[in-house]
């Protein structure tokens, strides 16, 4: 490794700082409309981010190969979970959001719970292929989690609180 001139160090140091802090994995939560409840129960959820969904690729002559984004991808899905509690208050939200059509709004939010700093709104959203829950007899340290697909639509907005 090369050491570094003092100057240098203090410029790229403060070119850093002026960026921003970095984020913490922690520090978001998970709502979904009329279940606002849940945020204290999901574990992992996307945070969308928008970009093309792939290229597009075609031939010049002399065979040059020239390519172009496709589309944004706006259709979006991740893995999603959640803590399953004694109540089952998972399993009721799951059921009372599949009695009215399974179709839900949500939000990702990134800061503290109440007071976000960001917010990224998912649309017409729905979870798809939930496993069974996995139930272990030897597992007296881990908690009981209920996992599955959430399928979304992300337009690229993002709101600063």
């Amino acid at each position: 490794m090369t050491v570094s001139p003092a100057d240098l160090l203090a410029k790229n140091y403060k070119t850093a700082q002026a960026l921003g802090q970095k984020e913490v994995q922690c520090d978001a939560y998970f709502e979904i409309e009329g279940h606002e409840e849940l945020k204290f129960l999901a574990k992992t959820f996307p945070r969308p981010v928008l970009a093309s969904a792939g290229t597009v690729e075609s031939y010049l002559p002399n065979g040059i190969k020239v390519q172009q984004p496709q589309q944004l991808q706006t259709a979006q899905s991740h893995e999603t979970s959640f803590y399953v509690t004694k109540g089952g208050a998972v399993e009721k939200a799951l059921l009372a959001l599949n009695n009215n059509g399974g179709i839900f709004q949500a939000t990702v939010h990134l800061g503290q719970v109440g007071n976000p700093y960001a917010s990224y709104p998912l649309t017409d959203c729905f979870l798809a292929e939930i496993s069974p829950l996995d139930q272990d007899t030897e597992g007296v340290g881990q908690h009981v989690m209920m996992s599955g697909t959430l399928y979304y639509h992300y337009f690229g907005e993002r709101t600063e609180s």
